[in-house]
C-alpha cells in the first residue's frame, strides 16, 4: 500500500500532538501572560483559550478520520487500476458497491471507460467527494467494511471507533457555527477530549493497516 497514506496519517498526527501538547501546557498553568517583546502588549492564555483549543482537537481529528479514509478507499481503486483488476474478478459485495455508485453517480462515465469497461468501471465509479462529505461516522466505516469485505480490528486502545461519532457532531457544530469554540470546549474535561482523539487516532491506524493487508493479500479478489 501506498506509503504516503502513513505518512499523511504522520504528519497530521504530529499536528495535532503540537496542538495536544500546548493545550495540557496552558491547561497545567491555569493562566499565562505571553508580552510582544516589541509593543510590549500582553496576551492572556487563560481557561478559555483552553476550551477553544479542546475545540480545536476535535476538529484536527476528525479531518483526521476523513483524510484517512478517502485516501484508503481511494487507494483500493488505484490499486485495480494498475494491476489491470477487472470488476468480473472481484467480491460481489465490490460488484455491488461499483454498480451502486454508477446508478447514483448518474454520470455519463463512458469517456472513462470507453470500450475497456471491465477494467476501468471500478475506478470510472468512484466520486470520492460524493462519499466522503463531511459525515464520516461508525456507521460510514461499518459499511465500507461490508461493501469491500474488509475488517478493521477493534482494540481496547482503539475503543472499535466509538469516538467516530462525537467528531463528526462536533465538527459539524463548529464549521456551520452552530457553537462557539469555546462553549464547546467547557462541555467536557480536557481528559475526556484527548481520550476520544486518542482512541480515534489508534482506529485510524488500525484502518490503515487493515487496507495495507487487505491489498497486499488481495482480498479484493472473489474466491470462484
Amino acid at each position: 500500500m501506498n506509503s504516503l497514506i502513513r505518512d499523511e496519517f504522520n504528519a497530521k498526527q504530529g499536528d495535532l500532538d503540537a496542538i495536544i501538547e500546548l493545550t495540557k501546557f496552558c491547561d497545567r498553568s491555569n493562566q499565562i501572560t505571553v508580552t510582544d517583546p516589541i509593543t510590549n502588549d500582553n496576551l492572556i492564555l487563560d481557561e478559555n483559550i483552553v476550551d477553544i483549543l479542546k475545540s480545536v482537537i476535535h476538529v484536527m481529528s476528525y479531518n483526521q478520520v476523513e483524510s484517512t479514509l478517502r485516501g484508503c478507499v481511494e487507494e483500493v481503486y488505484d490499486h485495480l487500476s494498475d494491476n489491470n483488476v477487472g470488476y468480473d474478478r472481484l467480491l460481489n459485495c465490490m460488484q455491488k458497491e461499483i454498480l451502486d455508485a454508477v446508478v447514483k453517480n448518474k454520470e455519463n462515465i463512458y469517456g472513462s471507460v470507453g470500450n475497456d469497461l471491465n477494467l476501468k468501471i471500478p475506478k470510472a465509479s468512484l466520486r470520492i467527494r460524493k462519499v466522503f462529505n463531511g459525515n464520516v461516522t461508525k456507521k460510514t466505516f461499518s459499511t465500507i467494511q461490508n461493501n469491500y469485505g474488509i475488517r478493521i480490528a477493534p482494540s481496547e486502545e482503539n475503543k472499535d471507533g466509538e469516538g467516530l461519532n462525537v467528531l463528526k457532531n462536533a465538527r459539524n457544530n463548529l464549521s456551520h457555527g452552530n457553537i462557539s469554540f469555546s462553549k464547546h470546549g467547557r462541555a467536557d474535561s480536557l481528559d475526556s477530549f484527548l481520550s476520544t482523539s486518542k482512541s480515534v487516532s489508534s482506529y485510524m491506524l488500525a484502518t490503515i493497516n487493515a487496507f495495507e493487508r487487505y491489498i497486499e493479500q488481495k482480498n479484493y479478489l472473489s474466491p470462484s
